[in-house]
């Protein structure tokens, strides 16, 4: 963490506002006291991101597996194409 004189962060502005653009912390003192912290923003993420997935568990087969089964047997049933009224 940087600190920096309320005088000198006036005066050189764009210098340490590049640290916190960088992800760095920046301490401003008034009087060899601190008065305040400017800290980076953390990045905006989907809320899909924010959390760790977890694998899908199901009791019992495999859903996968079913899956190939049901893919892998001839197709027992046909569906009849009817035609719309008119």
């Amino acid at each position: 963490m940087r600190e920096v004189a309320f005088t000198e962060l006036r005066n050189n502005a764009k210098q340490f506002f590049d640290h916190v653009e960088a992800g760095e912390t920046v301490r401003i003192l008034r009087n060899g006291k601190p008065i305040a912290d400017i800290v980076p923003i953390a990045p905006i993420l989907p809320s899909w991101k924010r959390r760790k997935a977890t694998p899908l568990v199901v009791s019992g087969a495999s859903l996968s597996r079913l899956i190939i089964e049901e893919r892998d047997e001839p197709n027992i049933r046909k569906t009849k194409k009817t035609k719309a009224p008119r």
